[in-house]
């Protein structure tokens, strides 16, 4: 058995464990979105170079970086905008449905690594990747008031427009994987998502209020830091397994997987019980589409 589906796993409850991580940022702390995400990619910048200067620093190419710049350039941008807005969707609504709202990554990433790197699904891979996106609807259709109802359709819509970047972001990224090795990759790649970060900080922050007074403060620190070690640790898995599988398209519907994981930890670290049969339905129903993918 190939041991990048044991990775995915990794993968999926390092980020599961991100998303109930990052909506204890967002219930505590007001404006937080533009500078918790500047922390995590500088750390994820840093910590890029070093495994790469640690691995192998004679293999950073600088031909590699200026041959592909743009792209390292679109990659970070569109990185730092989905991840943003994903944080965002956390101040609508609970962990558990967000993680079901992202599945729409999976949807924009499958199409785009189809069209543009050929990478797409066998017939039976995309029935499975059906199932996943489609458990989402069964939190859609939950009874809540008109307030959080409309607070959900609010958090669709920015999954759906983070969802756009995500797609563009993670197939530049296999495309740059394909051809710079993985030192280079780790160095600009990630170094230009810090550098797209701070750019959209600049460009954003006084328009959304942004409190980058919170970098000061322990307590943010306190929660702050375990979301940059959980993000660093997905994010080069997640990398590792695009490497070993060379498909992207499976790599992403396999992160669907963290619903699940998403639903448990937030109910069991956060009490967020509400509806919590219906929460589990959707979940999995979302495990069945990844063994729908898996299954030969």
């Amino acid at each position: 058995m190939p041991t990048w589906p044991l990775l995915m796993l990794i993968q999926n409850v390092t980020t599961g464990l991100f998303t109930v991580n990052s909506r204890v940022i967002a219930r505590k702390f007001h404006h937080a979105a533009l500078p918790l995400n500047v922390l995590i990619y500088g750390a994820i910048a840093a910590a890029g170079l070093v495994i790469a200067l640690t691995s192998g620093a004679s293999r950073i190419s600088s031909a590699g970086f200026w041959q592909f710049s743009g792209l390292f350039i679109i990659a970070g941008v569109c990185f730092a905008v989905a991840n943003t807005l994903g944080y965002v969707v956390l101040q609508y609504v609970d962990a558990a449905i967000g993680s079901l709202l992202a599945t729409f990554n999976i949807i924009t990433a499958v199409i785009c690594a189809t069209l543009i790197i050929n990478e797409g699904l066998t017939p039976r891979q995309l029935v499975g990747g059906f199932v996943i996106v489609s458990s989402m609807y069964l939190v859609l259709s939950l009874r809540f008031s008109e307030y959080r109802h409309n607070r959900l359709w609010l958090g669709l819509f920015i999954s759906l427009v983070a969802s756009l970047f995500y797609g563009v972001a993670t197939t530049s990224e296999k495309y740059l994987l394909d051809h710079v090795n993985l030192q280079t990759y780790l160095t600009f790649g990630w170094g230009f998502q810090f550098v797209g970060m701070l750019a959209v900080s600049l460009a954003l922050g006084k328009t959304v209020r942004a409190d980058f007074g919170l970098l000061k403060s322990k307590n943010f620190w306190r929660w702050a830091t375990p979301a940059c070690a959980l993000r660093i640790t997905g994010g080069f898995i997640f990398i590792t397994s695009l490497k070993l599988a060379n498909n992207l398209s499976i790599i992403s519907a396999l992160t669907g997987f963290r619903v699940l994981l998403a639903a448990i930890f937030a109910a069991y670290l956060l009490s967020e019980r509400e509806f919590l049969a219906r929460k589990y339905e959707a979940a999995i129903l979302a495990v069945c589409g990844i063994a729908i993918m898996l299954w030969k």
